[in-house]
This record gives C-alpha cells, structure tokens and sequence, in this order.
C-alpha cells in the first residue's frame, strides 16, 4: 500500500539542513511538493514505517540502557573525584601542621632581625630608654591581668556548651575567637573578669582551647555550665534572638556570650538553652546594633566582637554610637 495524504497526514522526506537524516512532511507540504513546489516528496510503504518504527523504538531502549549506565558510571566518577578532593585537602593540611612550627620559628627570626635593625639605629641612652619603658609596659599588662583575674568587674562568661553542633572546624574557629577576646582584653587592660565554661574533657573545645593557648591565660575555667554556677537567675544572656536590646551595663552583672560559630547562623539556638534553665525573658539581651549601629548592620558577630563592645562601653562611658562606629567590622554592614 502506497501513503498517500488521505491514508497517511505526514511523509518522510530528506532533511534539507541535516544530509542524511529525514523529517516528517505535514499533508499540506506534501500536497505542494505534488505540485512541484517541492521536490522532496516521497511515497513510502506501510511495511518501511513499520521497520523504522521498530527500528526507532530498538534505538530508544538502547539510550536508555546507555544512559543508565552512563548515570551509574557518572556517580562513580563523582564518587571518585569527591575522594581525591577530600584525600588532597587532608594532605594539604598535614603539610600545613608539619610547616607550622617551621613558619613560627621563619617569624620569630624575622621579627628578632627587624628588632635588632630597629635597636642599632638608636643610641646607647635611648637603646636603654627603649627597654625600660617596654618592661613597664610589661609590667603595667601584667598587673592588669592580675588585677582583673582576682577582682575584675563585671564578669563576662563565653559559655562553650555547643560544640555538639558545631563541625570541627567551628570548634576552632570558636578557640580562636575566645583568643582574640583575651587578647583584647589584654591590649585594654580591661577590668572585666573573663570566665570560660563547660570546659570539661569530653567537649571538644577543650582541646581547641588548649591547642590555643589557654594554659598561659589568665581566665577562670569551669566544667560545669553557666546556669549551674552563677545561677540563672543573676545571669544577662546576650543572644541576637532575644527581643529587649541592652541599653545599659552594670559592673555588678554577669554576662553570658553563647559561644554558638555557625557559618550558616543557626537562629535560637542560644535563646532556648537558656530558656531550657530557668533563665527568664528579661534576662534575655541583645547589643543594640540595630538602634546605635551603622545603617544594614548584621545584628550576629563573633564572640571577641561581643567581648570588645563590652569592654569599650565601659572605657567610653556609655558611647554606644562610638561603639559601634570603631568595633564593628565593615563585613557586617550591608
């Protein structure tokens, strides 16, 4: 049986744009190509559609098979490859811990050359002069620190209660900004009394800690939580969820900083641990960014950030504006 437009609406008919390959003519072009409109009419039999069809129908199974194992082999090659990027990153980073000590020690050689550079520009009066007046500076930090371990005021407690739901690398980054909050404290000679808790063996941060060098600080450290040793009743916790801002401080408080690092700001977190112990609303803070800040400030920062804030409004006397405008880092804006 020969096709014709009232026994079959579309013929096939060589490809114009693709030699070799065939498309499907509608009735109306196949009508024109019987008028010589066009030449690439062609009547084909019943039994030729029916091989091309199953011919079609075998070529699809066929990319379907291939593609199944396509897909198989892709996730094993991504399998693979995922492999090799985590075995490249732990190298990577056992390179880095073994140049460590290499690279403290390239700084401690640069550090010592540009000081000696430094010292024979100077005479031997002010090279003397120099000394005296950085062993009293010395001395004058020291002093502080003492003074601020033994009758510091107010307290500032960085609760490390949450390294449960921190990755390994957050637990660091939090041993590292608990460093920077000492270390700023220090560069003050702040009188606020810093206290660490739920430093206990089996938290993780403990290590990070002490990797950090927290043997050398002069900081109280308590295994137990902040609620079990100050009470939660004399407690102010500052979290970014809480709903009052903090206008005023008093010497006679105890601050608690979550010490919660989350690349992904996980919300509440630190407001329902507290609300878990007793801790009461009004007792439930948060640093007026958002009043005294800059215009788009992100109300969430470290906990050296927080640490800093604290120490300035005292210095300042209440500045909050000044605060922020120093404290603040320019990231946070947006």
């Amino acid at each position: 049986m020969l096709l014709t437009t009232e026994t079959w609406p579309c013929v096939l008919a060589p490809s114009k744009s693709l030699p070799g390959c065939r498309y499907r003519l509608t009735a109306k072009e196949f009508r024109r190509s019987q008028h010589g409109e066009h030449t690439i009419a062609r009547a084909i039999t019943w039994q030729t559609v029916q091989g091309w069809a199953a011919a079609s129908a075998s070529f699809v199974a066929l990319r379907r098979a291939t593609r199944c194992c396509c897909s198989a082999e892709s996730e094993s090659k991504s399998e693979e490859r995922k492999l090799r990027r985590e075995q490249k990153f732990l190298e990577k980073r056992e390179f880095r811990r073994q140049r460590r000590p290499e690279k403290r020690q390239m700084a401690a050689r640069r550090k010592a050359a540009e000081l000696d550079e430094f010292l024979s520009k100077l005479t031997d009066e002010e090279r003397a002069s120099w000394r005296a007046e950085q062993k009293r500076k010395k001395e004058e930090i020291e002093s502080s620190l003492t003074h601020a371990y033994e009758h510091g005021r107010p307290k500032i407690v960085i609760s490390c209660s949450f390294s449960d739901i921190m990755s390994e690398i957050e637990v660091r980054s939090l041993a590292h900004q608990v460093k920077l909050s000492y270390s700023v404290l220090k560069r003050l000679q702040s009188s606020i009394q810093l206290h660490l808790t739920s430093v206990h063996p089996e938290n993780p941060a403990t290590a990070a800690l002490e990797a950090a060098g927290l043997r050398g600080w002069k900081v109280h450290t308590h295994e137990d939580s902040y609620w079990d040793i100050f009470g939660a009743s004399e407690v102010v916790v500052l979290t970014p969820d809480a709903e009052e801002e903090l206008e005023e401080l008093s010497e006679d408080a105890i601050y608690v900083i979550g010490g919660l690092v989350d690349k992904s700001v996980a919300k509440l977190k630190s407001l329902e641990q507290a609300h878990s112990h007793g801790v009461q609303v009004q007792q439930l803070k948060r640093l007026p960014i958002k009043k005294y800040g800059p215009p788009g400030a992100f109300p969430v920062v470290n906990v050296d950030t927080v640490v800093q804030v604290l120490a300035e409004w005292f210095i300042r006397g209440g500045d909050w504006q000044g605060v922020f405008s120093d404290c603040l880092p320019s990231r946070i804006s947006r």
